[in-house]
């Protein structure tokens, strides 16, 4: 009598490859498990096994199968709940067997969505982002609300003072009003609020008009060499004019460079 019309299915094979073990079935299945499931079933050649224990088996493997690639995710890094279950996901794991790996591996203290936020508020700190920014990025990732309720966002005013010497040093060549756009710019970008980047600003840049002068100067010709191919003297002065005030520079202080270089016409 074969085996099969039983109702039961030997194991024909164990053969081992590096970490795993390839269990091949008479009815021609073929399951990848590891040693632990071996012990936890008894598993050796030409044991019957039946149906239920089949796919007891096979939950046992998939488990194991989707639990080591989460292994394998975190140690290059710390996920939070959801990061890693998109990574399982993507990586064609089934959903069940995903929460079950996410409960054991929060019970074994591997996932901590408080200490990812720990971790994550200190790279935001060297990368110099603002409350907004870590807000959005940490909803981003699943975090909750509580737990975003309870970073403390303090000292934003000294955050900030330290991104406008940061940024003061790449836009040092700029105009003042160009100079304050962008940096402007820059710390929304960076999640700060604002009004209170407006207020910090007023505080620490102020406006040299002898540095000014100089810029304007050089733009003056520019803008000059840039334009007068293209209009005539009378139209050129409204261009240049209007390039200048386009570039954050004053009408009166564009009107004394005029003056200066004998090229406006009273």
């Amino acid at each position: 009598m074969h085996l099969e019309s039983t109702g039961k299915i030997s194991v024909v094979e164990l053969s081992h490859k590096k970490n795993k073990v390839i269990m091949l079935l008479s009815n021609g299945e073929s399951i990848n498990i590891n040693e632990d499931i071996i012990l936890d079933y008894y598993l050796y050649l030409n044991k019957e096994l039946d149906m239920p224990t089949i796919r007891k088996i096979k939950e046992s493997a998939e488990m194991n199968e989707t639990l080591q690639k989460a292994y394998s995710l975190l140690a290059h890094g710390l996920y939070t709940k959801k990061e890693l279950k998109e990574r399982l996901i993507r990586k064609k794991c089934n959903t069940t067997t995903i929460e079950k790996v996410i409960k054991k591996l929060i019970s074994l203290n591997y996932l901590n969505d408080e200490r990812y936020v720990e971790e994550y508020l200190n790279y935001a700190k060297n990368k110099g982002f603002g409350p907004k920014k870590i807000k959005s990025e940490l909803i981003k990732k699943g975090i909750n609300d509580y737990l975003i309720s309870m970073i403390n966002f303090d000292n934003q005013e000294e955050e900030i003072e330290i991104q406008i010497e940061k940024s003061l040093k790449k836009y040092r060549n700029y105009n003042y009003q160009t100079k304050i756009q962008k940096v402007y710019n820059h710390l929304i970008l960076l999640g700060y609020n604002s009004e209170l980047i407006k207020d910090v600003l007023e505080k620490k840049i102020s406006i040299d008009e002898d540095v000014e002068i100089q810029l304007l100067r050089k733009d003056f010709d520019k803008a000059v060499n840039k334009l007068k191919k293209k209009f005539a003297q009378k139209e050129l002065e409204k261009a240049v004019i209007s390039y200048l005030m386009k570039k954050g520079y004053k009408y009166d202080t564009i009107y004394e460079v005029l003056k200066e270089c004998d090229y406006y016409e009273d």
